[in-house]
């Protein structure tokens, strides 16, 4: 009688080894999503910030297309030119 209950059985090995697979598939499969989040969130945030610099690089070409004829208008162009450049600053810092 004792026989047949053991041939029933599952080997408590085999059991283990299961558990550590399916824990190991549901590690990795939750890593991928995770750095996909990431990466989608990431791409917003570049996409944002490019339409901020190419906002503030309009702002630059107009200055200097237009005629700086008087001190208001240099120092308008000035202070857009010195925002790009520090929003640039900014992003590279980011980045490294």
């Amino acid at each position: 009688m004792a026989d047949n209950q053991r041939e029933g059985k599952i080997p408590r090995y085999l059991v283990l080894t299961g558990a550590a697979v399916t824990a190991i598939i549901v590690a990795i499969g939750t890593a991928f999503v995770l750095q996909d989040h990431r990466d989608k969130a990431l791409e917003a945030e570049i996409e944002r910030t490019q339409s901020e610099l190419l906002g503030l690089g309009g702002q630059i070409t107009a200055v200097k297309d237009a005629d700086l004829t008087t001190t208001n208008h240099y120092i308008a162009g000035f202070r857009a030119n010195r925002a790009y450049s520090e929003r640039i600053r900014h992003e590279v810092a980011e980045i490294q």
